[in-house]
């Protein structure tokens, strides 16, 4: 098994453990004040910055590529609306909000 297949795994086990600790409207603490980052950050992380900073529910996360760096796809879902947003994995930096097409 090589290195990305296990990371590949890991944050797919990370994403499903989210789903499950997480429930719509739950009240989590901010990932350390949910200030831009400069340092790694994990699964959890990244979603608790995206919740924080857009607002909504989380419906999925995941560990992606972006521009050849590791970045976390955040799904919320906010007043029947979905959005994608990318954190930056190294960082903790949101790299883009990405407005979602349709409403699921």
């Amino acid at each position: 098994m090589n290195k990305d297949t296990t990371r590949f795994r890991r944050s797919r086990a990370a994403a499903l453990l989210l789903a499950v600790a997480l429930p719509a409207g739950a009240e989590v603490e901010p990932a350390e004040e949910a200030a831009p980052a400069s340092r790694p950050v994990n699964l959890l992380e990244a979603s608790q910055l995206a919740r924080d900073t857009l607002g909504g529910a989380i419906i999925k996360a995941e560990l992606t590529r972006h521009d050849g760096r590791d970045a976390y796809r955040v799904r919320l879902l906010d007043q029947g609306r979905v959005r994608d947003v990318l954190v930056d994995a190294a960082t903790g930096r949101m790299l883009s909000p990405l407005q979602a097409e349709s409403a699921e």
